[in-house]
């Protein structure tokens, strides 16, 4: 497997297994570094996590290109 593929694994892998969620930055996108992804899809709180999928909007982005979509976890403290 080349490095291109490798690296494409690896930020699906992130994004699918969640991401950190702030609620004063949102979540990042492991792909690109953009933040404040748009939620389409929130989960009810379960105990005192929260999931919620996002999908990045930057083009540029190889999640956004094969329209991979990324899973964020909130914690409450």
């Amino acid at each position: 497997m080349n490095a291109a593929a490798r690296e494409l694994v690896r930020v699906v892998d992130l994004a699918r297994a969640g991401v950190i969620f702030s609620p004063r930055n949102g979540a990042v996108c492991p792909g690109c570094g953009a933040t404040r992804l748009r939620a389409y899809k929130t989960m009810p709180w379960s105990g005192s996590v929260r999931i919620r999928y996002h999908k990045c909007g930057n083009p540029e982005c190889i999640l956004c290109a094969i329209g991979e979509g990324i899973k964020s976890l909130q914690e409450e403290l």
